[in-house]
This record gives structure tokens, C-alpha cells and sequence, in this order.
């Protein structure tokens, strides 16, 4: 289990350990600097995408040495200020491709937008969160083409995106769907079904409640 330790953590601040979960100890840490939050690892297991919310970038890091392979700088809104990675999703079919929600600290609710990258260079089509404040991800099966998604609503929207080499649309959206409040949703390819926090099994196909 790869884990990011934030800068407010006193021991091993600003790191990502490597956890073995069977023997409870901790194998490996690296310093990575910048407050590592969120973290996704690439399908052929080469790589870790970790979102530092202290520089405002993702960082893509080779396995298992954390060598820094690439890095890119998210941007930013001339009146709100630097973006952070409220979320990162390595694509499941193309190592390089990733999937970010774009957020603006200190404002509620925080996201701006969803961008597609391929590396550190972004699609050109944003989805812009205005109706929908996108807040976690997760990319449907094998294929680059969809993602589901909740908002930071509650009851959260159930949402599904297209993805092109254009980059990301909102394709359909199940109002009110996830109750209690989920900060993440997890994919079962296996089931085809997305999974809340909450406890909720989600029909992705039309946004039912099916366990």
C-alpha cells in the first residue's frame, strides 16, 4: 500500500511510505516534499502520480525508487488563485493519461474543473464545474472513454463523463443519488458497479442504488 504523509505530520512529513499490510510494518519511505495528498498508480504499475498541494503540481514518479519521471504545474485562476489536484486518476488503458479535478483553496465548493492529460499536457476541452462541483473520480473499465464521478453536493449527483481525444463532456447525470455524503467512489470492474464511502453499490448504467 503507497501512502502520502503530509507536511502537517510530524513524523516522516512531506514522504510516501510503502506499506506492507500482511506484516503491519513499513517497508520503504521516500521524501517527496511540497505536501503529497492524493495518490494513483499506473495500470502496468510502473508509476504513482502523488498531487502536491504544496507547489501546486502532480508529480509522476518511477517505481519502486520514486525517481521523479516528469512533473507539471496545474495552473491557476487570476482571482482565485493556484489550483490543486482535488483528485488524480491514472487512466487504466494508457499509462501516461491521467484524469485531475482542478480545485481552488479556501473556497466552497472548491473544484473548477476536470482536465485530461496526456503527461503534463492538458486536452484541449475543460469540463468547467459550474452546475456540477466534480469531486472524486474513477475511470470505467479497461477503456479510456468514460469516467464516473460525484459532486460535492449532498445528496451528491451520480455523474458519468465522456472521454475523447478531445478531452471530457458530461455525457449524463443522476441527480441525488449518493446519501450519506461520500468524499470518494471506488470501481469494480468485475461487477461493473461504483461503490461509495457511504456503503452504497451504484448501477452506473442508470445511476440505480442496486445494493
Amino acid at each position: 500500500i503507497y501512502v502520502s504523509m503530509p507536511g502537517a505530520q510530524v513524523a516522516s512529513a512531506d514522504s510516501i511510505a510503502i506499506i506492507d499490510p500482511l506484516a503491519g510494518t513499513v517497508t520503504h519511505t521516500a521524501f517527496i516534499g511540497s505536501d503529497p495528498a492524493n495518490l494513483s498508480i499506473s495500470v502496468d504499475g510502473q508509476s504513482l502520480y502523488v498531487a502536491l498541494y504544496g507547489q501546486n503540481s502532480i508529480e509522476q514518479l518511477a517505481l519502486p525508487d520514486f525517481t521523479v519521471n516528469t512533473s507539471w504545474s496545474l495552473g491557476g485562476d487570476t482571482f482565485s488563485g493556484p489550483y490543486y489536484a482535488l483528485d488524480v486518476q491514472a487512466a487504466p488503458g494508457s499509462p501516461p493519461t491521467t484524469a485531475v479535478v482542478l480545485a481552488n483553496f479556501d473556497i466552497s465548493p472548491s473544484p473548477a474543473e476536470v482536465v485530461i492529460y496526456d503527461g503534463s499536457t492538458p486536452r484541449a476541452n475543460e469540463l468547467q464545474a459550474l452546475q456540477y462541483p466534480y469531486s472524486s473520480l474513477q475511470w470505467a473499465g479497461n477503456a479510456d472513454s468514460t469516467l464516473y464521478a460525484v459532486d460535492q453536493q449532498d445528496p451528491q449527483d451520480f455523474l458519468v463523463l465522456g472521454v475523447s481525444p478531445l478531452g471530457v463532456a458530461l455525457d449524463q447525470s443522476y441527480s441525488r443519488v449518493v446519501s450519506p455524503y461520500s468524499p470518494r467512489i471506488h470501481y469494480d470492474a468485475g461487477r461493473g458497479s461504483v461503490y461509495t464511502d457511504g456503503g452504497q453499490a451504484i448501477q452506473p448504467s442508470d445511476g440505480t442504488i442496486v445494493g
